[in-house]
């Protein structure tokens, strides 16, 4: 949001820091998926179809919890979400935030879906996987 903006809605600056705070945890998180979880997962279904065995795990799925990294993610996200829905924004002939808010939901929703896809098929799916391939 431009100064001007800023200026008209004080809140703003707080929403525009919490956002960056929550954008850094993201990205942190992906990153760690990225360079450690895949790849482990990677090697297990490789290992699976080729009918060979993992001896040591990379990581340890039952302790890879992201889930208070997700907690306090949908905690940042619901306090600008709240922030913002608390603007009088409904006679505003400027659409900012109003757009705002709904790309905010929209994110609100790809989060969610994204910690359910993680916590309740990824993750199972893997740790069943690396029970079958993992030498004990």
């Amino acid at each position: 949001m431009s100064r001007m903006q800023g200026s008209k809605y004080p809140v703003v600056v707080e929403v525009n820091q919490l956002f960056k705070e929550l954008a850094s945890d993201l990205e942190s998180q992906l990153s760690d998926q990225e360079h450690q979880l895949f790849p482990y997962i990677k090697q297990l279904v490789y290992a699976s179809r080729d009918g060979k065995s993992v001896s040591s795990p990379r990581i340890n799925l039952s302790t890879w919890s992201t889930e208070v990294d997700h907690q306090q993610m949908a905690v940042k996200l619901n306090l600008i979400l709240k922030l913002l829905s608390n603007l009088d924004i409904a006679n505003e002939s400027e659409t900012t935030p109003a757009v705002l808010l709904y790309k905010l939901r929209a994110f609100q929703n790809d989060l969610y879906q994204h910690i359910y896809l993680e916590h309740d098929i990824l993750l199972p799916r893997a740790m069943e996987l690396e029970s079958k391939t993992l030498i004990a």
